[in-house]
Formats: structure tokens, C-alpha cells, sequence
């Protein structure tokens, strides 16, 4: 994939910033989070806020082979549930990008100590036995950004993704 070489900070910043202009494009102008919290107040409580003022945070998973199961799964991991009213998923596949605005049931489930002390939950969902169609979707899906269709990054303002000839 165009991102296997991004350190997981990297991608995690640029998922964000692509989910944030697929939620723009669907929903209106966003704006950068100014609550933040923690050690010295660094960290933001979410990513970003929507048009309406909601509190919005992107959360990206790998979608993954469970050989126990055999289906295809997404584990997006470290949901704080009190932090963010809209929860973009993205769901990073071989050949694409999947953007759900999550609908706040389908798939939640809690980590033991971790969710009683910070809030901590974790989202699972199957996509069946192929990756290539979901059976079920974790709430509404805004978009699906194949790597090679360039005009798509290219209205989102990412000219640089996947191979292109020259």
C-alpha cells in the first residue's frame, strides 16, 4: 500500500487529516480542536470540530486476518467515549481507504481495568470472509477512496497517492 512505509505516527496523523477533509466534504468546514488536556495540556481531546460545533475524532485500523475465526476484522482501540460526539472509522484495506461515521452501538465492547479507569473501549467489526465486501458496516459510509483513483486524492488535495504514469 501507498503507506506501508509511514512510521504509525505518520499514518495516524495523515489518516487524520484525510478523514477530516472526507468528513468536510460530506458535512461542511471543520476546525482544530483548542481543548486539550494531560501532561503540560499537549494533547487535544479530539481532532477536530464539525460545522455544528461536534466534537469530532478519527480513529484508523488495518483490516486483519483472524485465523481463529477465519473472517476479516478492524480493531480500532483507545475510544474514550466522553471525548468526541462523531467517531470517523477508517478502515485501511490492500486497496483502499473506508470512512464510517460510526453509529455509536455497532461493535463496542470494553477493555476490563483500562475502561473503568480512563474510559478506554475498544470497537471490533467483521467484514465476513472477504475483504473485498463488507457484510455489515459500523454506521453510515461517507466515502471509499480506491489508492488508484487519482481524481478522488485529487479532490481532497492529496495529488501524491499511489502510482501514476507519467
Amino acid at each position: 500500500t501507498p503507506f506501508s512505509a509511514m512510521s504509525p505516527p505518520a499514518r495516524g496523523l495523515f489518516f487524520e487529516e484525510v478523514g477530516r477533509r472526507v468528513y468536510a466534504m460530506t458535512f461542511g468546514p471543520t476546525t482544530a480542536c483548542t481543548d486539550k488536556y494531560g501532561y503540560r495540556s499537549r494533547l487535544s481531546k479530539y481532532d477536530f470540530k464539525g460545522m455544528g460545533g461536534e466534537r469530532s475524532e478519527v480513529k484508523f485500523a488495518q483490516l486483519r486476518w483472524n485465523l481463529k475465526r477465519a473472517e476479516w476484522w478492524y480493531f480500532w482501540a483507545h475510544i474514550r467515549l466522553d471525548l468526541f460526539d462523531d467517531l470517523l472509522l477508517v478502515g485501511y484495506c490492500p486497496d483502499r481507504l473506508d470512512f464510517w461515521l460510526w453509529d455509536k452501538e455497532t461493535g463496542l465492547s470494553t477493555n476490563g481495568i483500562l475502561t473503568t479507569s480512563r474510559g478506554d473501549y475498544s470497537i471490533t467489526f467483521c467484514s465476513g470472509d472477504k475483504w473485498t465486501s463488507s457484510i455489515r458496516a459500523p454506521g453510515r459510509l461517507l466515502a471509499s477512496l480506491k489508492y488508484v483513483d487519482h481524481d478522488a486524492w485529487d479532490r481532497l488535495g492529496f495529488s501524491n497517492i499511489g502510482p501514476r504514469s507519467h
